[in-house]
């Protein structure tokens, strides 16, 4: 088994004062094998709490997200295709989902983790993350989303790869 922490947007202070505590509080160091980061981390506080939790982190740079029209599915699933690669983790929309490429593979979006909103958003979002358990060729995904400062609704789905 291997876990994989699958966060972005945070946006840290600017968007979003703070990473909500409850995730903090579910979020152990040594628990996840690899954190990969959609970017908009926003300040060196934000990476070093990634690092504190897990010694693999992979981080994409924020700047980069606007090469795709990422509210576009048939984008997606074909740049997951061109890639060759089963899973695609994509950020900058943050909105949290998976889609299941009709080829095989997922396209992952971890949301925002601090609810931070986008400048063309009239509500903010919900803060999200993934957690995405690797057994073989199956893909188990855990979605965390704050639904209020108490309650964190979790979905899980499976995803079998070819």
């Amino acid at each position: 088994m291997v876990l994989v922490l699958i966060i972005g947007d945070l946006h840290v202070p600017h968007r979003s004062p703070v990473f909500p505590p409850r995730f903090k509080n579910l979020l152990a160091p040594r628990k996840v094998q690899y954190i990969f980061c959609t970017g908009n981390l926003c300040t060196r506080e934000m990476e070093e709490y990634l690092r504190s939790l897990c010694s693999e982190v992979h981080i994409a740079q924020g700047d980069m997200d606007e090469v795709l029209p990422w509210y576009e599915e048939t984008a997606l699933i074909a740049l997951q295709r061109d890639l060759g690669v089963d899973v695609l983790v994509v950020g900058h929309s943050h909105k949290i989902g998976t889609i299941e490429c009709p080829g095989g593979g997922i396209i992952i979006n971890p949301g925002t983790a601090t609810g931070a909103p986008r400048v063309i958003d009239l509500e903010a979002p919900k803060p999200s993350f993934v957690l995405m358990d690797i057994q073989g060729r199956k893909l188990v995904t855990y979605t965390y989303t704050l639904e209020n400062e108490d309650d964190i609704k979790v979905d899980r789905s499976i995803v079998q790869l070819k």
